[in-house]
């Protein structure tokens, strides 16, 4: 007991916390960046099944020709079509009609 009374004698109690140690600007700058991240994610967290309905719904909105390709080859589907449309057409009307004036090479009757 009287060496723990020798310890502690000349010792005072502390009235006043330690001064606090200020964090660098960097440290700060860093960690702000960090908690917007964090609530960046929490948010894209939170609304990811109604983006993930919106993005659908606008893409059947659009028609489904979202991509390059998609576009292209409706295109290339579109112009065969009319071509063979055509050809038929004109082959249908040579045998049906008694005019050849269109048709090259016959002499007129």
């Amino acid at each position: 007991m009287i060496v723990a009374l020798q310890l502690c004698q000349g010792g005072g109690i502390c009235a006043s916390p330690p001064a606090r140690r200020t964090k660098s600007p960097e440290l700060q700058a860093h960690l702000e960046k960090l908690r917007l991240k964090l609530e960046q994610d929490k948010y894209d967290a939170m609304v990811a099944d109604v983006t993930d309905r919106e993005r659908i719904a606008a893409d059947k909105a659009a028609g489904g020709l979202v991509t390059y390709r998609q576009q292209l080859s409706f295109g290339m589907h579109v112009l065969v079509m009319m071509a063979a449309f055509y050809a038929f057409g004109h082959v249908a009307g040579m045998a049906l009609t008694k005019n050849k004036t269109l048709v090259s090479g016959m002499k007129p009757s």
